[in-house]
């Protein structure tokens, strides 16, 4: 097993992510192999928060060009974790700030 604090890499902060707050949602970008459960436990661990959905995508890397010579960025995985509507909106903005 890995280690909780490795599972959670950095919050992803856009448009979307910050209309989510509004509805007690965060997202966070995570290690490829990690499962629901996993991302649960870290959540609860890290922040002191029980999840209440976990939502988890592959977003697949772009391909770019320079010139002649072509690369691909890494695939991400994010994680859309829903919580409970008793929650501080503030502490969840104080959070993707902390982190």
């Amino acid at each position: 097993m890995t280690n909780l604090y490795s599972i959670i890499r950095k919050p992803i902060i856009t448009k979307k992510a910050s209309k989510l707050i509004n509805e007690h949602k965060l997202i966070f970008e995570v290690i490829k192999n990690s499962t629901k459960n996993q991302i649960k436990n870290a959540v609860k661990k890290v922040f002191d928060l029980t999840a209440v959905s976990i939502r988890t995508m592959i977003t697949r890397g772009k391909i770019k060009r320079l010139g002649n010579y072509k690369g691909k960025r890494k695939n991400i995985k994010k994680a859309i974790i829903s919580f409970e509507k008793n929650v501080d909106i503030n502490k969840l903005e104080l959070m993707i700030n902390k982190k």
